[in-house]
């Protein structure tokens, strides 16, 4: 669905002032995520994937290992939200 006139009239408008607006532009130019909040979200990453391994691989033979699996996956899933909902995502360089 193409944008209306108005619409584009307002869209170029934003896109004018964030060009123009030089604070913004160094802030998100030198934002990146820190090196431990980068670590824990790998490692809640590798978590999930190990917990998904082995609940697949082990499930038919041991149901309670199964659940060890599903368990992985939760945990890691909540250590990974837990590092989003910080306030300080971010740090400037």
């Amino acid at each position: 669905m193409p944008l209306s006139e108005h619409e584009r009239k307002i869209l170029s408008s934003l896109e004018e002032s964030l060009q123009n607006d030089a604070r913004f532009s160094s802030r998100v130019g030198h934002v990146r995520l820190s090196s431990r909040r980068r670590q824990t979200r790998v490692v809640s990453v590798v978590g999930f994937v190990l917990g998904t391994t082995v609940m697949v691989t082990y499930y038919t033979r041991s149901v309670a290992t199964g659940i060890l699996g599903v368990a992985m996956m939760v945990a890691s899933a909540l250590y990974f939200v837990s590092t989003l909902s910080r306030a300080d995502h971010f740090v400037e360089e």
